[in-house]
């Protein structure tokens, strides 16, 4: 069995999920160990792949580098607007909720589906 190699630590859980979806792309499964404290209000991520696979994923966050021009902790999601789910069932309540879900979504920027 092979251990663990811890291979980046972020203060965001969101940066963290970045990384794990670019591994995973090219094949690479990867671990989170989340540490955080309720005390000091802290969150660290460490994200961890077998020893098997650390050149490989050195390579994937090299080019995300070079993708981006940016540090992966400055690389926003590729959809950051929000989203309303409306559930229907053609009753006039569902009528009024899709009503209410379209002023909803204008006001705040977000989308409906």
């Amino acid at each position: 069995m092979s251990s663990l190699v811890t291979i980046a630590t972020y203060e965001q859980s969101k940066t963290a999920y970045i990384l794990k979806a670019k591994l995973e792309d090219a094949n690479i499964d990867c671990y989170f160990v989340i540490l955080r404290s309720s005390e000091e209000e802290w969150e660290e991520v460490r994200v961890q792949v077998s020893e098997f696979d650390v050149e490989r994923a050195i390579k994937v966050m090299l080019a995300i580098q070079q993708e981006y021009g940016l540090d992966i902790e400055k690389i926003e999601a590729a959809n950051p607007k929000r989203k309303i789910i409306v559930p229907t069932d053609f009753s006039i309540g569902s009528e009024h909720a899709c009503h209410y879900a379209i002023q909803l979504a204008h006001k705040i920027n977000a989308e409906i589906k």
